[in-house]
């Protein structure tokens, strides 16, 4: 019997230590310096992407505790500071938005675009130039912010500088405009909940918004949601499962959030306090975030100084289940 006994206990520690392996890391560090990443992305294999203002993309492979540099800008893909970052695993596609960085010394100049890569190897695939914006008011270039893809392949870009959506079908060679609306000025991040609708946040107006459609699917609207609480710079908004989000706050406590939306409201469930983060991702019921540290680049004490490594940090979701 204790011959047994201890059998079975040695079974019971190999598979928990075979979980364990298989588990994601809690902590994700960024190789290099100044990386200020601005978004997160994560594929179904478990790999997880950041951006950054060098425009070079970073990928840590699952379980990896390391993010290397994997997609550095060239004179083809001409990224510049790269902001949202998503992994389409249905077209083996990750989709980058790249903008101009005129706060830099000397500034990064040149046009914004979505710029698509192959999935598995990172090559280049194609590259997408939003227009630049007109009218009287309108600012001088337009700033491809973040990217979603519906289930026909459909992509969704957001500007957030000109409060612009616009898409890109499946096979087009250039983007098209779906909204110019001033409830889409600061517009953030895109994503779709399980039955095909999507919703926007705003980082500038505080917002949650579904945009409706008629019945032949054109754009009607946008509807701006009534949250639990208030919201303070909401960013970086992921699908996560059934009509629930993830998302983070670039304002106040810096919270990581999951969002469920009902009809025309929206719960707001805090998952973490003073993540620093611009972007999010989950594998699983885990989520990540990255600190932006984005201090380091704008305040005048803090401008000159080591804002020291850039990790990714995991956070249990565990809410709304």
């Amino acid at each position: 019997m204790k011959r047994y006994a201890t059998a079975l206990a040695g079974l019971a520690l190999a598979a928990c230590a075979s979980v364990a392996a298989s588990a994601p890391p809690s902590t994700i560090t960024i190789e290099g310096s100044r990386i200020f990443p601005e978004s997160l992305a994560a594929d179904a294999a478990g790999n997880i992407y950041a951006s950054s203002l060098s425009g070079t993309i970073y990928r840590a492979t699952a379980g990896s505790t390391t993010a290397v540099a994997w997609i550095k800008p060239d004179d083809t893909n001409k990224l510049l500071w790269s902001l949202g970052v998503l992994a389409d695993d249905r077209s083996n596609t990750l989709w980058v938005c790249t903008a101009p960085a005129g706060f830099l010394t000397p500034p990064r100049n040149g046009d914004s675009a979505a710029v698509a890569f192959d999935l598995r190897t990172g090559a280049f695939k194609a590259r997408y130039v939003l227009p630049k914006p007109t009218g009287e008011k309108a600012p001088p270039g337009a700033t491809c912010n973040d990217i979603a893809v519906d289930r026909t392949g459909k992509v969704y870009l957001t500007d957030i500088s000109a409060g612009r959506l616009f898409s890109i079908a499946p096979g087009a060679t250039e983007v098209t405009l779906e909204s110019a609306d001033p409830l889409l000025v600061g517009v953030e991040a895109p994503a779709f909940a399980a039955d095909g609708t999507l919703y926007l946040n705003n980082t500038r107006q505080n917002t949650l918004l579904r945009v409706d459609r008629a019945a032949d699917g054109a754009f009607k609207g946008l509807t701006k949601l009534t949250t639990s609480i208030p919201l303070n710079g909401p960013d970086g908004m992921r699908p996560y499962r059934g009509n629930q989000f993830l998302q983070v706050e670039t304002g106040g406590s810096g919270r990581a959030e999951l969002v469920t939306i009902d009809g025309d409201n929206a719960r707001i469930d805090v998952i973490a306090e003073g993540t620093g983060s611009a972007g999010i991702t989950h594998i699983g019921d885990t989520a990540y975030t990255a600190e932006g540290k984005i201090g380091y680049l704008f305040d005048p004490k803090l401008r000159d100084q080591d804002p020291g490594p850039f990790t990714i940090v995991a956070h249990p979701i565990g809410h709304g289940r």
